[in-house]
């Protein structure tokens, strides 16, 4: 069961965990306060291609604010992909952008929400860390 907070709500703690169909693809916590904010979770892979070194980004990168009645927030999770391409061996890949409002509320327990492409988002929403 969710229960509403009041307008003078000065942050929202936000447990989430991403899923591709059933695989937890990243798991995370996000402060989301009146100032726009963006949490990132993942990892940089480095592909050398020729002589130079590049850094990849694999994971999500949520961008968020707290806003009442409901929060915006825009989800981008990378992922790193092999290609056959022998000048560019590996290549970073979009596999998920969203974006969608959540209500600025208390969970008792997990809930869900299913987004694009098969992902879903399950998430716990607090006033407390």
């Amino acid at each position: 069961m969710a229960a509403n907070l009041e307008q003078s709500v000065h942050r929202l703690y936000v447990e989430f965990a991403l899923f591709r169909g059933d695989e937890l693809v990243q798991r995370g916590n996000i402060l989301i306060r009146p100032e726009k904010g963006c949490s990132c979770f993942g990892e940089h892979r480095h592909a050398m291609i020729g002589d130079h070194d590049f850094a990849l980004f694999v994971g999500l990168i949520v961008e968020h604010r707290l806003e009442v009645p409901a929060s915006p927030l825009t989800m981008h999770y990378f992922e790193v992909v092999e290609t056959d391409d022998a000048a560019e061996p590996l290549r970073q890949s979009l596999a998920l952008e969203a974006a969608l409002r959540m209500g600025v509320h208390t969970s008792d327990d997990w809930e869900s929400i299913n987004l694009v492409k098969g992902y879903s988002l399950a998430f716990k929403c607090s006033e407390r860390i």
